[in-house]
């Protein structure tokens, strides 16, 4: 008859058999392929999930079309030392490497002269009994272009949205079309904590709000409140996505009022 103590180590020894064979059903599924371009970015690639044990995840090959990439890892959670390995045509280019430790943290690797050539991203979980939470991203450099939309709130309606962060830095413009009412403007971090809120007032017709985009998440998420109980307005907002300073707008991007 086997003790307690060995039923015990031989169900872990199993359980860890079966990480090293089988890493992480996420990592078996295809990274998304996007087109930024819809809301005023870049080409790009994501996926988010997590690594068990010692197994790589490797992660399905995309052709870059700039010669510009950067590879930004965001660690989410688990406490697992873990290497990112960067291939450009499986030619071993750099890698990223996050320490042991319950903590958030952001790296990227910048890839030059990647136009024409795939990419993979192999993220290896250094640890045998930690796991390794992320959300990757791959995006070519961006131009600055503009997203434009129109919202018409009711006295205490709001709207709220996010917008992809492939830069780090983007200006709001807020055009009154019509109503006197007075909004609200809140950009926020995923887990709610305030970045920037600025009042537009009833006898204000723009409003800009430029934003250094930080460091902590890849989603800049914001919205508008209408803070008039008898008023209602008619807004235009305009996302400047990019350089102020870069070359001139080519592309604006327009989305219908829901």
């Amino acid at each position: 008859m086997k003790t307690l103590k060995q039923i015990k180590k031989t169900i872990f020894t199993g359980l860890l058999l079966l990480m090293l064979v089988f890493p992480s059903i996420t990592n078996a599924q295809n990274l998304k392929l996007g087109n930024c371009s819809k809301k005023g970015l870049s080409l790009f690639a994501w996926k988010n999930g997590s690594v068990y044990s010692l197994a790589p995840g490797i992660f399905e090959k995309f052709e870059a079309h700039y010669n510009r990439v950067d590879v930004s890892v965001l660690k989410t959670g688990g406490r697992a030392r873990t290497q990112v390995n960067i291939y450009l045509n499986n030619v071993y280019q750099g890698h990223l490497t996050f320490e042991n430790g319950d903590y958030k943290r952001i790296e990227t690797y910048s890839l030059n002269n990647a136009k024409g050539k795939t990419v993979k991203v192999e993220i290896v979980n250094q640890s045998a009994t930690n796991r390794f939470d992320y959300k990757l991203r791959l995006y070519h450099s961006q131009k600055r272009q503009i997203y434009k939309s129109e919202r018409t709130l009711l006295p205490g309606e709001s709207y709220n949205t996010s917008t992809l962060s492939c830069t780090k830095k983007i200006k709001f413009t807020f055009k009154r079309k019509e109503g006197n009412a007075k909004f609200r403007f809140i950009a926020y971090h995923s887990n709610n904590r305030t970045i920037r809120a600025v009042n537009i007032n009833s006898n204000e017709t723009t409003k800009t709000v430029k934003l250094a985009y930080p460091n902590e998440d890849f989603d800049l998420h914001w919205k508008i409140i209408n803070t008039d109980t008898n008023n209602y307005v008619k807004v235009e907002i305009t996302e400047d996505i990019g350089n102020f300073k870069g070359k001139k707008i080519k592309k604006v991007i327009h989305r219908t009022n829901h």
